[in-house]
Order: structure tokens, then sequence, then C-alpha cells
């Protein structure tokens, strides 16, 4: 973006930042798409950790999703994108991820889901569950955790670590047996794979295509268009936690297949 481009989101953000909840929630409802959420944590043991969203926000933060949004499961809005009818819908749509394997996505995301009956989708890393302590969820857990209704489970690598970075061996190391792992796990193989910390390049990319069925990032791409295996998510933070700034972040974040009323 240059800076003309700058000013222009500078400018459009302070606006945004004046119009009322209600006025927010009428721009959400004009767009249309397919707009995907990347939750993180919701315990209050991990401290100033930035993507910590607390159990009363994601309440009312879903309500308010349910109220403009249509809450669609990954796999859904992956469908919809690929047929090209996430523009044509009566209202935009909406996937609920959660990346890492918190336990807390569990026990304190779960109840939130079930009172709204809403779908999510929850990418685990394989060795962040192997570490000891309670911040992560067991692979027992992980597995209970797939037969629940509501949750859908998808690979987000085995170490945790930047693919980028990686050489080109590790990186299909990390896609690959990711992918072997949660097959064996939970008995079914894997459609969907989230980058870890969103980073990609065109080879973790190629490597992504040739193992699962898509592949999500947050707002980052290797080039400009819809890919499958670049699907854009936003991520709230603590700062989210107050509706309107979370409503106002929502106007302003990408989505999939986008045909926007905004002018």
């Amino acid at each position: 973006m240059g800076l003309i481009g700058k000013v222009r989101a500078a400018v459009y953000r302070k606006w945004l930042s004046c119009r009322s909840l209600e006025q927010l929630e009428a721009l959400l409802r004009r767009r249309r798409g397919v707009l995907g959420l990347c939750y993180h944590a919701l315990s209050e043991d991990l401290g100033s950790y930035p993507y910590r969203t607390s159990p009363e926000a994601l309440d009312a933060q879903l309500t308010l999703l349910s109220r403009n949004f249509e809450v669609v499961s990954v796999e859904q809005g992956v469908a919809l994108l690929k047929t090209g009818a996430a523009a044509q819908r009566e209202r935009p749509s909406v996937m609920i991820c959660f990346d890492d394997g918190y336990r807390c996505n569990w026990t304190q995301a779960t109840p939130v889901l079930e009172r709204h009956n809403l779908p999510a989708t929850l990418f685990a890393a394989r060795d962040l569950l192997r570490q000891p302590g309670l911040t992560y969820l067991s692979e027992e857990e992980l597995g209970t955790l797939a037969r629940h209704s509501l949750w859908q489970v998808g690979g987000h690598g085995i170490t945790h670590n930047v693919l980028p970075g990686l050489l080109p061996e590790d990186q299909s190391y990390e896609i690959s047996l990711s992918k072997a792992w949660l097959t064996d796990l939970l008995g079914h193989v894997p459609s969907g794979f989230a980058y870890p910390q969103g980073q990609v390049s065109p080879s973790v990319v190629q490597k992504t295509r040739a193992c699962f069925d898509y592949g999500l990032t947050t707002d980052r791409q290797t080039e400009a268009g819809f890919d499958l295996h670049q699907i854009r998510r936003f991520c709230p933070m603590r700062d989210h936690d107050d509706l309107h700034c979370f409503a106002q972040a929502l106007v302003c974040a990408p989505m999939e297949g986008e045909q926007s009323g905004l002018t």
C-alpha cells in the first residue's frame, strides 16, 4: 500500500471510530463474501498474551456475528468459495477458527459455542499438545473435542515453527506429518491446514496444496487474488474484547470472494 492508500485507510479508520455500534453493524451487513476469524486463547492464566479473548467477550462477539452474518463451518465456507457462491448470499458468511490447540478452547469456548449453536474448527500443532502442563490440550482431549458435533479439527504443523524459514525437506515434514498424525489420531483424513503464525511462501503453499484441500493464512498472501490454499483470516486480540472495537475491525478485515456494498 502506497502513502496515499495508507492515509486514506487511516482517515477511514478514524471515521469508523466515530460511528455507533449500530452503524458499524449496518456496514457489516452490506459486505458479501466469507470472513475468517482466527481465535487463539481464552484463559486468564495466559496473562498479557495479546491474542487472548475473554469468554465473556467471545459470547458477545458471537451474538454480534449471528446478528449480521451467516455463521458457517470452515468446510461450508470453503465450499462457498470454491463454487463462487459466497458473494451471492443474502448475508456475508463467517467461519470461526481456533489455532494452536489451547485447552481453554475445549473447556471455555465449547460452552459458548453450544449456547449459540455455532460451529468452529481447531487447528492443532502436534508438539504443542505434547508439552507438559495444562496450557494445551492433550492428544486424548483433542480426540474428544473432534467427536463433538460443533467442532472440526485441522492441521497446524508439527513444531509450530514458521514454515517459510525452514529447509524444503523440513517444510514437507511439517505439512505431511501433520496430516498423518491427525489421520492416525482421529481416524479420518483432515481436509484443512492453517499455516503457523499465518506465514506462507510459494514453496510452502505448493507443499500444502499437495496434502490438504485448503490452507488458511492470517492476512498474508504470496500474490494478489484468491487462492483456496491462502484463505485469509482476521485474528481478534485483547483490544477487541471491546465490542465496538471488534465491529470496527471487522468492517476493515479481509474477506474472500467479496463483493462489497461499501463506497
